[in-house]
């Protein structure tokens, strides 16, 4: 997908010259309401799409004042704050930051194209294509469980269960090491339940302890519940 350029004032705002001279790294422009920062030669960042909606096809290539660049990476908090529904991302994505896609509370599917290297999509859930990190989950994503890959060891960020709309049942992987993994903070997550092989995790009740149980790590907060007693063996309660 190819964007068109911006406007003739916003060229010379930049100080660039009707010739097509390619910004210099740094330098930021707009299209289509969407930011892009230079990150080297004929490459930009996608820095701010916080007015995009519905569904967003982040685009491969932008023409900008006469000169062609490739996004080649989504930045810090892109799309945070926007309405975008359904988000496609392309092959030449090589870079994603960790906090790219916080706060999209209407979110509800991610796409990546075949072709891209670095990153996949299994179900609407984002991953890096070695499945070690979990990137994104959707905070809008229809259905009550989700059972992420079993290759996933780490979280891109700790909130990104937090403000979830359907989700109910979380079932962490056999490989997850983290001790505090996430943050559900006004999830709609009840019960939360570890991979039988983890080493160092375990789910008692719909609540994760660490292997020994001498630390009570996460207990969701919709779980129906009105008294819970917590486990004898527990020395410490975790600080999510």
């Amino acid at each position: 997908t190819e964007r068109e350029a911006d406007t003739e004032d916003e060229v010379e705002a930049l100080g660039v010259d009707a010739t097509g001279t390619q910004l210099a790294t740094g330098k930021t422009f707009t299209v289509d309401k969407v930011t892009y920062e230079v990150t080297g030669r004929g490459e930009v960042w996608l820095t701010d799409g916080s007015k995009c909606s519905g569904t967003y096809q982040i685009p491969s290539k932008v023409t900008y004042k006469k000169v062609k660049y490739t996004v080649t990476g989504i930045g810090q908090c892109a799309l945070s704050y926007s309405s975008v529904k359904k988000l496609s991302i392309p092959a030449c994505i090589k870079t994603i930051h960790q906090d790219a896609f916080v706060s999209m509370p209407s979110l509800e599917t991610i796409t990546v194209d075949d072709g891209n290297t670095e990153y996949v999509a299994e179900d609407g859930v984002l991953y890096t294509r070695d499945h070690l990190w979990l990137y994104t989950y959707p905070l809008a994503k229809k259905g009550d469980t989700f059972v992420m890959n079993n290759e996933v060891r780490y979280f891109a960020f700790s909130s990104m269960f937090s403000d979830t709309k359907y989700l109910k049942k979380l079932v962490l992987s056999q490989h997850l090491y983290q001790e505090s993994p996430i943050s559900i903070t006004n999830s709609s997550i009840e019960t939360i339940e570890v991979d039988k092989k983890n080493k160092k995790l375990v789910s008692k009740d719909g609540i994760l302890y660490s292997k020994d149980g001498k630390t009570l790590l996460l207990y969701p907060n919709s779980k129906k519940d009105k008294i819970y007693f917590v486990q004898s063996s527990v020395e410490k309660i975790g600080n999510s």
